[in-house]
């Protein structure tokens, strides 16, 4: 995935890279298990993280979010990496929440499904992806209602499409630096 690269540093933990990259790009590139990387906390209830996508939509910024990652491309301009090869530090909840959107409007689509109350009979049968989901707050029948509304699902995503967002990209740290880092933010 590419990024516009804002500014560099070469540090002794290793590079930072401060840059910005569309919303919808970001998510879609995530790899699927993106929320378990085993240093980062778990997915959490967070009640003023729920309604995020209306931040989104309403064209309020949102605070950088922070990943690690190697072998960085870079030129002038830009720069490259490997989102399969990346791991949140700061952001997850975030990331995870505006996420589960596209997750949640790609199941029910694949599978046909049409009410909230069917969203979450399939979801149960899941296992632990579904006992997850089913245990966080912003998952009730007035969020999947929207979530299901074509109509309202596509302006979510035309508002992802045109929302740009920063990111702190931390390249080459060690494994103690990454857990570091996580403690810092």
């Amino acid at each position: 995935m590419e990024f516009y690269l804002f500014d560099k540093k070469s540090l002794k933990t290793g590079n930072w890279y401060l840059c910005k990259c569309n919303l919808y790009e970001y998510l879609t590139n995530l790899r699927t298990d993106f929320y378990g990387f085993q240093v980062q906390r778990r997915i959490v209830k967070n009640i003023y993280l729920d309604g995020l996508y209306n931040t989104i939509i309403s064209g309020d910024p949102i605070p950088a979010f922070t990943i690690t990652a190697n072998d960085v491309c870079t030129n002038e301009t830009t720069l490259e990496i490997d989102m399969s090869k990346m791991d949140i530090l700061d952001g997850l909840q975030r990331s995870f929440r505006l996420w589960a959107i596209l997750e949640f409007h790609k199941i029910a689509e694949e599978n046909g499904i049409t009410t909230p109350r069917d969203f979450i009979k399939h979801i149960k049968e899941q296992g632990e992806f579904g006992e997850m989901i089913l245990g966080l707050d912003f998952v009730s029948s007035s969020f999947l209602k929207k979530v299901l509304d074509e109509e309202n699902y596509n302006s979510i995503i035309d508002a992802y499409k045109k929302f740009e967002i920063q990111i702190v990209i931390w390249e080459g740290l060690s494994e103690n630096d990454i857990m570091k880092k996580m403690l810092l933010l």
